[in-house]
């Protein structure tokens, strides 16, 4: 029972955090709005996953290490807990061209937000589909989004990216 609450409530936080902080960047980012609104069923896909590269609703995961391991000439032990930067990754400029710009033609997007390997997100699929669907019949729906919040204010936690509050007009 546990699991399953975790579930709906991980599932439910995480998806709303996508939406707004995509819409955040969206605000922030007129041109990519009016690229979406050319053609949402067309650019929901690619535009939910450089959602997610930009402003991650998980910035951030703790691991245990399961064996002693050594990086980059630290040592790492069996146990110690370890917090990988998602959001960091994801702006790695080894990785991504232009990394702080926001493209919602982004093409390959190889973003971890969803984590990698045995440790991949299992509700990975609802959250994309989720975001395609919210993103594309909003830019089918509004035309300019204006930000209307004064200040933004995030939820004081380290491993969600939650704002208090978005309010918009469009």
């Amino acid at each position: 029972m546990r699991n399953i609450a975790f579930f709906v409530v991980a599932g439910h936080e995480t998806s709303i955090n996508l939406i707004c902080n995509g819409l955040l960047a969206f605000m922030r980012n007129p041109s990519q709005w009016e690229l979406l609104r050319t053609a949402p069923s067309d650019l929901a896909v690619p535009a939910t996953e450089e959602c997610l590269r930009f402003d991650p609703p998980v910035p951030s995961i703790e691991r245990i290490a399961t064996e002693d391991v050594k990086l980059r000439g630290k040592k790492i032990k069996e146990l110690d807990r370890v917090r990988w930067s998602i959001a960091a990754a994801n702006r790695d400029p080894e990785r991504f061209t232009d990394p702080d710009r926001f493209d919602i033609t982004r093409n390959p997007n190889p973003h971890i937000a969803f984590g990698h390997g045995i440790h991949m997100c299992l509700g990975m699929s609802l959250a994309r589909l989720e975001g395609q669907e919210v993103f594309a019949a909003m830019a089918a729906r509004f035309g300019q989004l204006n930000l209307e919040s004064k200040a933004l204010e995030y939820a004081p936690a380290i491993h969600i990216r939650s704002l208090r509050a978005l309010e918009v007009s469009w």
